[in-house]
């Protein structure tokens, strides 16, 4: 979707890779998040900024969604990221 928006890490985010997920600290927060499962995938991806879209898609090819459960799943928890003040959002 060309209009869609990017999504993005906030800068200064910390984050470390752990067994079986990630623990993500943004600026300023009192207390890290577990990103576990699909959430450390989701984060992965995150790596370069990426629409909605683009992050459904490698994760759908990832886990095999063929019944599109996931695009729902992943804007949520895009979502939960952007007001947790770990991901930003590119117009």
């Amino acid at each position: 979707m060309a209009d869609e928006p990017t999504h993005r890490r906030r800068e200064g985010v910390l984050h470390r890779h752990l067994t079986d997920g990630v623990l993500v600290l943004a600026p300023g927060a009192p207390q890290a998040t577990a990103l576990l499962g699909t959430a450390a995938d989701l984060w992965d991806a995150l790596a370069s900024p990426a629409t909605a879209a683009e992050i459904t898609e490698a994760l759908s090819a990832r886990y095999h969604d063929h019944g599109g459960a996931m695009a729902a799943d992943v804007r949520a928890a895009l979502a939960q990221l952007v007001a947790a003040g770990l991901v930003e959002v590119d117009p």
